[in-house]
């Protein structure tokens, strides 16, 4: 019978934790990044047609 100690669950435990907030972390980056320089280009065109219009 295998047994499971606290020493071996503790591992386990931080092991998928690191890979969790690996993940969360790696989502946020993605999520961060700038925006496309033409996209930028059209909100200001909008912005100004706003202001102007």
């Amino acid at each position: 019978m295998y047994r499971f100690t606290y020493k071996k669950f503790i591992t386990l435990l931080m092991i998928v934790l690191v890979i969790i907030g690996g993940v969360i972390w790696y989502k946020e980056q993605t999520a961060n990044k700038e925006a496309p320089k033409r996209a930028n280009f059209v909100l200001n065109i909008i912005e100004l047609g706003e202001v102007n219009g």
